[in-house]
């Protein structure tokens, strides 16, 4: 899309793959829901497919019935459950902090964090194992979201105190991880 042919196709009614062959694009529709439309390159069609199942297009009749309810609430049951995000969230941080500057990503309007690991133990997969089996915390492999040689931390389910023993148990694991530890390649 940057030559000006292209741009001006782009601002016309022309689809994506007029424009650019290798973008891969579907489209879901639904009566009762705007047109959702999701354009990428066809090298990612595989994990695209993969994590279609996991993005919600279409909420139930009982979810949306559930967010109606928590709407009416008001702002008041809303700040209830967020007020100890941002503590939550700075102690995982803290316990990330092993791993480096630079490490995390994420955070900004999400519940959760995205660490790259280190080089010597970016086998995720054995690094969340390790983690849940010797240090009592339960991480997501970066690689199921995409993210190879990455975890993924998410701070919102847990009361603040408990937040802060998962923390620290973090902490240790993924200092013991660095060290040479836990998730390292066979």
């Amino acid at each position: 899309l940057e030559s000006p042919s292209s741009a001006d196709a782009a601002m016309s009614d022309a689809s994506f793959t007029a424009l650019a062959p290798e973008v891969r694009s579907t489209v879901t529709d639904d009566a009762r829901f705007p047109i959702r439309y999701v354009s990428f390159p066809v090298a990612l069609a595989p994990e695209m497919l993969k994590v279609q199942d996991t993005i919600a297009i279409c909420p139930s009749i009982a979810s949306q019935k559930v967010a109606l309810g928590a709407l009416a609430a008001g702002r008041g049951w809303v700040s209830q459950r967020v007020a100890g995000l941002a503590e939550q969230k700075a102690l995982v941080l803290a316990a990330l902090a092993p791993l480096g500057d630079g490490a995390v990503q994420g955070g900004s309007g999400a519940i959760y964090l995205v660490a790259r690991l280190p080089p010597h133990a970016a086998d995720d997969v054995a690094a969340v194992r390790t983690l849940a089996e010797e240090h009592g915390v339960a991480l997501i492999p970066g690689s199921a979201c995409g993210a190879p040689g990455h975890i993924r931390v998410c701070y919102a389910n847990l009361p603040l105190e408990q937040t802060r023993e998962a923390a620290a148990r973090l902490r240790r694991g993924l200092q013991a991880l660095v060290d040479g530890g836990a998730g390292r390649r066979a």
